[in-house]
């Protein structure tokens, strides 16, 4: 699965960089593309840069989440893709620190 193919109108310039660690996990059924990161637990999900195009357009464009199939849980969301990479970083190191 790719976000391209799950969701072929999503500009690709609305893509922020990637996230080492995470892999495309989108699926047409859901409100925007995400990307997992297994050893971490967690979801990224990209939303449209417009927030008229969003599903909730009064939500954030970056969320994660817990990758908990039965129960995710919110851990973090803002528009900054920046915000999002110091908020994985702290979980790498969160986790480097519990091994």
């Amino acid at each position: 699965m790719t976000y391209r193919r799950e969701f072929p109108d999503f500009p690709a310039s609305d893509m922020p960089g990637n996230l080492p660690g995470f892999v495309d996990s989108s699926w047409r059924n859901d409100a925007c593309p995400s990307f997992t990161n297994e050893a971490l637990g967690l979801v990224l999900w990209v939303d449209f840069a417009d927030p008229s195009r969003r599903e909730f357009p009064d939500w954030h464009r970056y969320r994660i989440t817990t990758a908990a199939q039965d129960a995710p849980a919110d851990l973090f969301s803002s528009d900054d893709f920046a915000a999002v990479v110091a908020f994985v970083a702290a979980q790498e190191g969160a986790q480097r620190g519990l091994q």
